[in-house]
């Protein structure tokens, strides 16, 4: 589901509800209209029917206001002064091999969190063997540990004295909070953060950059931030699934109740 509804008016207000995931692609963003400021968003977590289930969904319902002064929209960033990814397996084999040898030079990034014990583990790590170790053992896993490796994120640190600085920055950074929420998973439960939480590359970007930090909530008009005001929807699954609650089994059809003349009319 792109958008469920767009509708535009003579006040200038557009109501836009989509995929929350789409607040936090600026891609996305900086592909509106930038005379069209958002205003107001409600988060919305309940509920979806699809074939008879009900599913949370993250959404988000927007009000847009059109303006004269149109927003800045800030250019996305791919890149950083003290170091760079990695692209290519062939680059990465290399990375992994000449980390075996030379210390604080390479550090690899999971493109995705991992949870253990319903806790959020880092997904950084100083060695391509460090991560290879950790996919070691990971049920239900088709692929090596090496294809799994290849798949990630290479950091190539260009200044050794940056290395810890970089590695630290990034294995505390608070992806849980700043993506989880955006991202769209089908569950059965009312504002859960999602098991697994991708992480991009236009987003490792914005979390190092001054500058082009992720504030889905916050807008710039003028040289200023403007806060946008959210809250969550106060829909819960508890208040809808007895409506779409699905029944099993074949519809019977309804039988008459005989009397005792044997007729079907009672005496």
């Amino acid at each position: 589901m792109e958008s469920r509804a767009t509708r535009m008016d003579t006040t200038g207000l557009d109501r836009y509800e989509h995929h929350r995931d789409r607040l936090k692609r600026k891609g996305k963003r900086n592909e509106l209209d930038p005379h069209y400021h958002l205003s107001y968003v409600m988060n919305i977590n309940c509920c979806y029917l699809h074939k008879g289930t009900l599913y949370n969904l993250p959404t988000m319902f927007g009000i847009w206001k059109k303006r004269d002064i149109p927003l800045e929209i800030k250019p996305t960033i791919t890149g950083h002064p003290e170091f760079e990814l990695v692209k290519g397996k062939d680059n990465k084999m290399l990375a992994l091999e000449e980390g075996k040898t030379v210390n604080k030079k390479y550090f690899w990034m999971r493109t995705a969190l991992k949870h253990k014990n319903k806790i959020v583990q880092s997904p950084v790590f100083r060695s391509g063997t460090e991560l290879m170790d950790d996919y070691r053992g990971t049920a239900g896993m088709k692929a090596t540990p090496l294809d799994k490796l290849l798949m990630c994120y290479c950091f190539k640190v260009h200044n050794e004295k940056n290395y810890d600085k970089l590695f630290d920055y990034f294995s505390i950074f608070n992806w849980k909070d700043t993506l989880g929420q955006f991202q769209s998973r089908r569950t059965k439960k009312d504002w859960t953060t999602p098991s697994l939480i991708h992480i991009s590359e236009v987003q490792i970007f914005s979390a190092i950059n001054e500058g082009s930090e992720f504030k889905p909530y916050i807008e710039t008009v003028d040289g200023e931030e403007v806060k946008i005001r959210h809250e969550r929807s106060k829909i819960v699954r508890n208040t809808v699934k007895n409506k779409y609650k699905k029944v099993g089994g074949k519809r019977t059809r309804r039988r008459r109740k005989r009397g005792h003349n044997g007729d079907g009319c009672g005496l």
